[in-house]
């Protein structure tokens, strides 16, 4: 009993209150991120990290390869936005691959944006448009700028 004659429970009922209303708001903020793919985000950094250790960035450009072609096999529209999450944190983690660098900036060479596109798209053997996005993510991170494909 407290001084005042409440129970220990009565004194502890508006912070219980407040605790609980603190988890029932973290589970509704964590249901609606996960409805909107945030959580979907974060699953795609960490396993970008995780599959990063000891490898190169070339790695990180045949996973997100594999990854579009496995949902191309299973029927779904790939997921681009999610291969580019998984891919931007897979590059910074991995160890430089500077034959793919030099693969981005030998394809800048080429006459227009499309054909320096291609060229990096016909070494994996992909098609342009399922490339492109990978591409992109690839020269960003080779600090080969949109600007200077023209």
């Amino acid at each position: 009993m407290a001084p005042d004659g409440r129970s220990r429970i009565q004194e502890l009922g508006p912070f219980l209150l407040y605790g609980l209303l603190l988890v029932a708001l973290w589970a509704a903020m964590l249901f609606s991120c996960e409805q909107a793919g945030v959580v979907g985000v974060f699953q795609q950094q960490w396993e970008a990290e995780r599959f990063a250790e000891g490898k190169d960035q070339n790695a990180c450009v045949e996973e997100a390869f594999r990854r579009l072609d496995a949902q191309a096999v299973e029927g779904g529209a790939s997921d681009v936005a999610g291969t580019l999450y998984f891919l931007q944190p897979c590059l910074d983690s991995a160890a430089e691959s500077p034959q793919l660098c030099t693969r981005v900036r030998a394809s800048s060479e080429a006459a227009d944006a499309e054909s320096k596109a291609k060229a990096f798209c016909d070494h994996y053997g992909k098609a342009f448009l399922d490339c492109l996005p990978v591409f992109m993510a690839v020269s960003n991170e080779c600090g080969v700028s949109p600007e200077s494909w023209e």
